[in-house]
């Protein structure tokens, strides 16, 4: 039975490919495209150049707290959606499912204090108030900063070389999306695997996000082993999950041409060399419960997570210095930022599958309080219990 039923899906599924290949290959940029939000996180990205002055310091300090929201919502989204339901798949069973998260910014993280960051040369202008969005947070005309430059031959003195409105992404939440496969083992056990090849998905004409993502988890039935538990009439299990994702964006995303003042180059680099990289780890573990009513199954649980992100800005990027003689010219800094976050929080989830024959689809849920909180859809095929 089940080899008919491998050699009858694979054989649907090749017919199907070879009469609608085109529309698949026009169907699965979009998808990547529009669930993974290239469009909010190369933004974000450009964004992050905004900062960009003669100080190392200051500008990792300014982007970790302007950006650090985002890296944080990344590293949620892959610990959400690895389940969805308590009952571990039979043995040889499986099914392959595309799982889509978006993790919601809490308020805390949607604004900061700027004058507590004490940076020397990077000041809000004048009339911007001391409170001010990060990435995720509102756009707000008047909250602008100024950014400065030493003069050479004056030990204190700076000068404002640009003001600008500090920029938002217009959002505030991080949508995600990760192919995943899951298989039934021995003794009510089920392995859950996450992998996607790097990928390149267009978002503008000349500029693309490069992707790929791995993870690992395990599901166990734990009713089995508690005496009386085996009688409820519900499922109960206990999982663990790993995974590891990398984004990365090539440039450029600050030449000279976007600055004010069209300065003289003495030394121009090599813009295209631009680079910027997000690189996330992420587990968690909890417990779960379920019950199943013909093709609906509500399940419920609770979860630890975890998560650590990094972002690096490679290549060279220019800014204005000013000259003794009241003139100014382009210099450059290299490799500005090398932040990182880390993330931890406990959460509630939530949600519930319809499965009609092969084809499932899942909803949930996840609330934590304080922290991250998300919402995922799945698509799943398969050979389900």
């Amino acid at each position: 039975m089940h080899k008919k039923f491998v050699l009858l899906l694979r054989e649907t599924l090749k017919s199907y490919t070879m009469k609608n290949n085109y529309f698949l290959r026009m169907l699965f940029p979009v998808l990547f495209l529009v669930m993974f939000g290239a469009s909010p996180v190369l933004k974000a990205q450009e964004e992050f150049a905004d900062f960009i002055n003669q100080s190392k310091e200051d500008v990792n300090t300014i982007v970790k707290a302007y950006g650090g929201p985002m890296l944080k919502a990344i590293g949620n989204n892959y610990n959400n959606g690895w389940y969805s339901t308590a009952d571990p798949l039979n043995l040889g069973r499986f099914d392959i499912r595309f799982v889509g998260t978006a993790s919601f910014c809490p308020k805390s993280d949607q604004s900061f204090n700027f004058n507590d960051l004490n940076l020397r040369y990077l000041q809000t202008a004048p009339g911007s108030p001391e409170k001010v969005p990060t990435v995720f947070g509102k756009k707000n005309q008047q909250a602008k900063i100024q950014v400065l430059a030493s003069v050479p031959g004056y030990a204190d003195s700076l000068k404002v070389t640009r003001t600008q409105v500090i920029p938002t992404a217009g959002i505030n939440f991080m949508p995600g999306i990760v192919p995943q496969i899951n298989v039934g083992l021995i003794k009510n056990t089920e392995l859950m695997l996450r992998f996607l090849p790097e990928i390149k998905v267009p978002v503008t004409g000349d500029q693309s996000l490069y992707t790929s993502s791995w993870g690992l988890g395990i599901k166990h039935d734990i009713k089995q082993w508690i005496p009386y538990f085996k009688k409820l009439p519900i499922s109960m299990s206990v999982y663990a999950a790993y995974a590891n994702t990398g984004l990365y964006a090539k440039g450029p995303f600050l030449t000279p041409e976007d600055l004010p003042g069209g300065y003289n180059n003495p030394e121009p680099k090599d813009y295209d060399a631009q680079k910027i990289n997000f690189n996330t780890t992420s587990w968690n573990a909890g417990i779960i419960v379920s019950k199943k009513v013909s093709v609906l199954t509500v399940f419920g649980g609770i979860n630890f997570s975890s998560s650590s992100s990094s972002l690096d800005m490679s290549g060279y990027y220019p800014y204005v210095k000013p000259l003794e003689n009241d003139e100014y010219e382009i210099a450059h800094i290299e490799k500005p930022v090398d932040i990182k976050t880390n993330t931890s929080q406990l959460g509630i989830n939530a949600g519930f599958r319809l499965k009609l024959a092969i084809v499932s689809l899942t909803i949930q849920g996840t609330y934590a309080p304080g922290g991250y909180s998300s919402a995922t859809a799945a698509l799943g095929f398969g050979w389900f219990n």
